[in-house]
C-alpha cells in the first residue's frame, strides 16, 4: 500500500489557532492530543487504502485516495465521461489530479459517498461549490445548499455568503438559493459602505451582486435620506418658531423680510427654510442664533479656581480657562453652524 501522508501544515495551524490559549502541562497534553486527532484523521480517513472493492485512485499532492469508478460515475458526469471513454483514464488504475489541495479533495469525497452524514461547515463550502461545479456532483452541491440556507447571517459573514451563493455557475442556477441571496442583499443594505467594501470577498463578488449590492445600498440611504429631510427642516422651523415666541427671551431676533409683523401669523415664514438660507443673511443669522441659544453661555476661570479644569499643565497662576462647551439639552449628539451648509447640500440631494 502506497504511503499517505498528514494534513497540510497550514490546515494543522488553523486547527491550532481554533483551540482556546492554555498554558503549562495542560497546553502540552492538549496539543499532543490535537496532533493524535489529526493524524487519525488524515490517516485514518475510508479513501486511504484499497476498501470495499475500490478500483481506482486518485493522487492528490502527496496523497492518495481509494474510490470506486461506479459511484464517481454514478454521481458525476464528468467522471463518468472520463472513466467511460477513449481518454487514457478509462483504463488507468491511478489518476492525478493537478492543482487540487488534499484537504479539499477529501470534503469533497466524504461529502460524495457520506452524503448528509458529511460535516458542512461555511469554510469547507467555498472548496466544495467549486469542486461540485467542476465536477457537476449535484449531490454535493445540495449538501452546500443546505449549509448556506441553514447558517446564520449577520454582518460578519453576509457578503461571503452572498459569494458563495453567486460564484459558481451552479450556485447562480439554483433556484433553492434565492432565498439566501435576498436574505443577504437585505442585510447589506443596512451595513456601513466602509464594513461592506471592507470584506474580503467584497472584491471577489462577480459584476452582478457587487451592483445589486452597491444598488440596494444607495436606495437604502435615498429613502431614508427622504424621510429624514422634511423632518429635520420642519423641526428647524418648529425650533425658530418656538425662539421667536412672545414668551420667548428675545435670543433670536426675526428676519423682517420673511418674518413680516402685522399679521396673525408673525413667527411664521413666509418662504421655505432652505431657500432663506440660501439667499437671506439675516436668515441664516437666525439659525445662528438659535445654535447659540442652545448652549450654555460659556464662561471662564483662572487656572487656580475652582469647576473647571486646566488645558494645560503649562499653565502659570492667573491663566485664562475656557470651559468645555455644555448644551442645555441632553443626548450625544448636537447641531451647531454646519447645519446651514448640511441643509443646503441635503436639499440639492433630496
Amino acid at each position: 500500500m502506497e504511503e499517505t501522508v498528514g494534513q497540510p501544515a497550514d490546515a494543522v495551524i488553523a486547527a491550532d489557532q481554533e483551540r482556546p490559549i492554555q498554558s503549562g502541562s495542560d497546553a502540552a497534553a492538549a496539543g499532543t492530543e490535537c496532533d493524535k486527532q489529526l493524524e487519525e484523521q488524515i490517516e485514518g480517513h475510508p479513501f486511504c487504502e484499497p476498501w470495499e472493492d475500490s478500483d481506482l485512485v486518485l493522487t492528490v499532492e502527496d496523497d492518495t485516495f481509494y474510490v470506486h469508478r461506479q459511484i464517481l460515475s454514478l454521481h458525476s458526469p464528468v467522471f463518468k465521461a472520463m472513466l467511460n471513454s477513449q481518454f487514457k483514464e478509462a483504463t488507468a488504475t491511478v489518476i492525478p489530479l493537478p492543482g487540487k489541495k488534499e484537504n479539499e479533495v477529501l470534503d469533497f469525497l466524504k461529502a460524495l459517498y457520506l452524503k448528509g452524514t458529511a460535516e458542512i461547515t461555511l469554510k469547507k463550502v467555498r472548496h466544495l461549490l467549486k469542486l461540485a461545479d467542476e465536477y457537476q456532483t449535484q449531490g454535493v452541491l445540495d449538501l452546500c445548499v443546505k449549509c448556506l440556507r441553514d447558517v446564520p447571517k449577520y454582518e460578519d459573514n453576509v457578503v461571503t455568503i452572498l459569494f458563495l451563493a453567486t460564484d459558481t455557475v451552479m450556485a447562480r442556477n439554483d433556484c433553492r438559493l434565492d432565498g439566501v441571496r435576498r436574505e443577504c442583499e437585505t442585510l447589506v443594505e443596512d451595513m456601513e459602505l466602509a464594513d461592506i467594501t471592507g470584506k474580503s470577498d467584497f472584491k471577489n463578488l462577480n459584476r452582478d451582486s457587487m451592483e445589486s449590492v452597491l444598488v440596494r445600498r444607495s436606495k437604502r440611504l435615498e429613502t431614508c435620506l427622504k424621510g429624514v429631510y422634511p423632518q429635520l427642516v420642519g423641526l428647524v422651523e418648529y425650533c425658530l418658531f418656538m425662539k421667536l415666541d412672545r414668551y420667548a427671551s428675545g435670543e433670536v431676533s426675526r428676519c423682517p423680510q420673511h418674518f413680516p409683523r402685522g399679521g396673525r401669523n408673525v413667527n411664521k415664514a413666509n418662504r421655505d427654510l432652505v431657500q432663506r438660507i440660501r439667499k437671506c443673511s439675516v436668515c441664516r443669522g437666525m439659525i445662528q442664533q438659535l445654535v447659540s441659544s442652545s448652549v450654555k453661555k460659556q464662561s471662564t476661570a483662572t487656572a487656580s479656581g475652582y469647576g473647571f479644569p486646566v488645558l494645560s499643565q503649562s499653565l502659570g497662576a492667573g491663566s485664562r480657562v475656557t470651559a468645555p462647551k455644555e448644551y442645555l439639552y441632553g443626548g450625544s449628539y448636537h447641531f451647531d453652524e454646519e447645519l446651514i451648509t448640511l441643509l443646503k447640500d441635503i436639499d440639492k440631494l433630496y
